[in-house]
């Protein structure tokens, strides 16, 4: 009689104790389903920003930016100087650097776009490249590996293919090396700079184009 007791004992708990943990196991489930639904549903603050993508958000070194060829330099710089100015202006700065590559002015300025470009202290753009202080915003994006105006960028670059291109008959600005910015400070006397907070030698130099205050003074 306790040998039958025993087996019937043994068979009720092979038969129940599955069903017991299957139901702990749903029960599991769905509690792990709530906390996960908690989780997915947690309101989001407004300040929160997710990361930039690794690639968009690399810095290129300056070994990395003197390997870039000529017409990328130059598209940058002229993104790093004027994108936020009017499609003309921005030409402007084109042709001053074109006229310093063809040297068909007063100085001994390099031989290809990315060596003019990338000239030590030429353009406030690539500053960075020569100090150990921290980089300004606009040096940061000059240097990125995807620059985040892709609008922008697109028309310097188409900028700078057609100043490559063009013919020196379409030049508006002959001999023109040098560009300042106007701002409240600067002084004009007739056609030359009275004063300024730019070296003296921008003094000695006649005003070719002025695109008026906030904007540029072309000087040959």
């Amino acid at each position: 009689m306790d040998i039958l007791l025993a087996i019937i004992s043994i068979i009720v708990l092979v038969v129940a104790v599955p069903k017991l943990l299957d139901k702990e196991d749903q029960q599991h489930q769905e509690n792990e389903k709530d906390s996960l639904e908690d989780i997915i549903d947690i309101e989001i603050p407004d300040n929160y920003q997710k990361p930039d993508n690794q690639n968009t958000n690399k810095l290129y070194t300056p070994s990395e930016i003197f390997q870039l060829d000529d017409l990328e330099i130059f598209a940058r710089t002229l993104y790093g100087e004027g994108r936020n100015l009017p499609k003309d202006e921005i030409e402007k700065i084109a042709w001053v650097i074109r006229n310093r590559v063809k040297d068909n002015g007063r100085e001994n300025f390099h031989d290809t776009y990315g060596e003019v470009c990338l000239q030590k202290f030429q353009f406030s753009c690539w500053n960075s490249l020569y100090l150990s202080r921290e980089m300004t915003e606009n040096q940061k994006e000059v240097r990125r590996n995807v620059l985040r105006n892709q609008n922008s960028y697109q028309l310097c670059l188409q900028i700078a293919k057609n100043v490559i291109s063009a013919s020196e008959l379409e030049n508006p600005l002959d001999r023109v090396q040098h560009y300042v910015l106007n701002t409240d400070e600067v002084k004009i006397n007739g056609d030359q700079i009275e004063e300024s907070p730019y070296p003296e030698w921008t003094k000695n130099l006649k005003i070719v184009d002025n695109d008026g205050k906030g904007s540029h003074i072309f000087l040959g």
